[in-house]
């Protein structure tokens, strides 16, 4: 005979697991002296930054001052003095990487070329524009080496450098006067006809002001000496009939 089996207890609830909120607080227990050590990196790195922006900005400003002094700005009828490009070279060595360096060498070049110096002011025209070929001061450095070529009669070269400025800036205004300078080499060259184009494209285009009344008036001038060259082209759809050579 065969004693019943005693019925098993039935299996209670299962213990409660502790919630995502109890693993993080322990997480972070854990972890707190590494938390705390890489906040203070995060604050001395945003610290940093701001202390070398603000110094950069300082910096800046008193490199601008310094050119302020070198040149002032004038009011009509003052009479104004021309810094030296020695002064102002030395302005853009000291103030190197800086804004205001930049347009320092920019006038040094512009001086050096009042001067007659084109190959001094050729060369300070250069490192602007290799130092910041997108910058704001490129398309007219570009447009300083070329009238330096120009000034110099190596006409070769000056209109090499012309076609420069209006190929790479050719929605800057220096542009418009490059087209207006390279015109008037044609014209001593004898090249009429592609001086001719370049005042007609002057003319098409939105240049400044200047530019487009001195293209005018040089048209004007230009047909005035040749005026073959305002003959319109007549087209024809005639055929060139070939026919044979006489019997001897």
């Amino acid at each position: 005979m065969s004693l019943p089996t005693t019925p098993t207890a039935a299996p209670g609830p299962a213990p409660e697991q502790d919630g995502p909120q109890v693993d993080l607080l322990t997480w972070l227990e854990l972890n707190r002296k590494p938390l705390l050590i890489g906040l203070a990196a995060v604050c001395v790195v945003v610290v940093s930054t701001m202390i070398i922006r603000h110094n950069r900005q300082q910096a800046e400003i008193a490199a601008n001052s310094a050119l302020l002094q070198l040149v002032p700005p004038t009011k009509a009828g003052d009479a104004v003095t021309a810094p030296k490009a020695a002064d102002l070279l030395k302005l853009a060595e000291e103030q190197a990487g800086f804004a205001a360096a930049a347009r320092a060498r920019f006038l040094a070049g512009g001086r050096l070329y009042s001067e007659g110096k084109y190959a001094d002011a050729r060369a300070q025209f250069e490192q602007v524009e290799q130092a910041a070929p997108e910058g704001s001061l490129a398309a007219s450095a570009a447009l300083g080496v070329a009238a330096s070529w120009d000034a110099e009669n190596k006409n070769t070269e000056a209109l090499a450098a012309y076609q420069r400025v209006i190929t790479s800036f050719k929605d800057e205004p220096a542009a418009a006067h490059a087209k207006l300078n390279k015109a008037r080499l044609h014209e001593t060259a004898g090249q009429f006809k592609e001086a001719l184009a370049l005042y007609d494209e002057l003319g098409r285009s939105q240049s400044s002001m200047f530019a487009l009344q001195s293209a005018m008036m040089a048209r004007a001038q230009l047909l005035s000496a040749h005026p073959e060259l305002d003959k319109p082209v007549v087209a024809t759809n005639a055929v060139n009939v070939l026919t044979p050579p006489p019997a001897k």
